[in-house]
């Protein structure tokens, strides 16, 4: 059954955020080495939710994808997106999330910067207040498309530890990857007027991305604004890695999800349209629905 997305109920109790798994393939060639193919999502309702993942090793990274599991990845890359835009993705959520609608208290949590995009469209047509929480993910030095790790306000790091012991990063090189994008997350905290840990005390908070594919930025997300003693943590995305999801239960009182894809390799491959979005994005969208952290 699917988790109830409706009104809020203080006597659910707050759990702790889980420690990240294994590493999550990333659908690229991780290190020189072909990736661990995986299976495509499933048109079938009943199978998105069906979840299979075998841990990453090195073992398993250099062994040779097999030709079936090349025709599947193939077959993925032929699938057409489910949404056409983050706009129409938002809607859609927004159509499951119709409980929330005029909540008192209740506020939407968009991650930038796509997630304020979704966020928004689901902030307008529930008629409640949006606010951005910076999040950043720390990527691999050679690579900073693959997550290593994840960093959010209120000290909260998250590494992929199976990848740090893999990589042999020393603790001066975590410290400058952490550094770095510790400044970034300072800039946007500042800049988008993310609201203080004061202002979740006690509310309803409805977290919303674009989507979730190894989870490390949303499970640090998540770490973060359980900081502020919410009354109900609910994450609500268009697409998330069936695993993924199975592991963040415990974090939540509540998972929306329009689709749970086994494997999901990228989430901008779920959309025809998947452009950058900029901070003058970002701004205007959240001055049309101004949250607590608005000037």
């Amino acid at each position: 059954m699917a988790p109830d997305p409706g009104i809020p109920d203080p006597a659910i109790p707050k759990p702790a955020i889980p420690k990240p798994g294994a590493p999550e393939p990333s659908g690229r060639k991780l290190w020189g080495r072909e990736p661990v193919s995986r299976d495509p999502v499933s048109r079938d309702p009943a199978s998105r939710d069906a979840v299979s993942r075998d841990p990453v090793s090195r073992d398993a990274v250099s062994r040779p994808v097999p030709a079936a599991a090349q025709a599947r990845s193939s077959a993925w890359e032929r699938r057409p997106p489910l949404w056409d835009s983050r706009q129409a993705a938002g809607l859609a959520l927004a159509e499951r999330l119709l409980a929330w609608r005029d909540h008192p208290g209740a506020l939407v949590i968009g991650l930038p910067r796509g997630g304020v995009v979704v966020a928004a469209e689901v902030a307008g047509a529930l008629h409640l207040p949006l606010a951005s929480w910076a999040v950043r993910k720390l990527g691999h030095p050679a690579d900073p498309e693959v997550a290593i790790g994840a960093i959010a306000p209120g000290g909260v790091v998250l590494w992929d530890l199976p990848s740090l012991r893999w990589l042999g990063l020393s603790p001066q090189q975590q410290a400058r990857l952490m550094a770095d994008q510790r400044r970034e997350l300072e800039r946007r905290q500042c800049l988008f007027g993310d609201p203080g840990v004061a202002a979740l005390r006690d509310r309803p908070l409805l977290v919303v991305d674009d989507g979730v594919a190894t989870g490390l930025t949303v499970r640090a997300a998540l770490a973060s604004l359980r900081q502020g003693q919410p009354r109900r943590l609910v994450l609500a995305v268009p697409v998330i890695d069936g695993a993924v999801a199975t592991s963040l239960q415990p974090a939540l009182d509540g998972l929306v999800a329009l689709a749970r894809v086994r494997g999901l390799r990228s989430v901008g491959g779920c959309y025809r349209h998947f452009d950058q979005v900029g901070d003058a994005t970002v701004l205007a969208l959240l001055a049309e629905h101004p949250g607590p952290g608005a000037a």
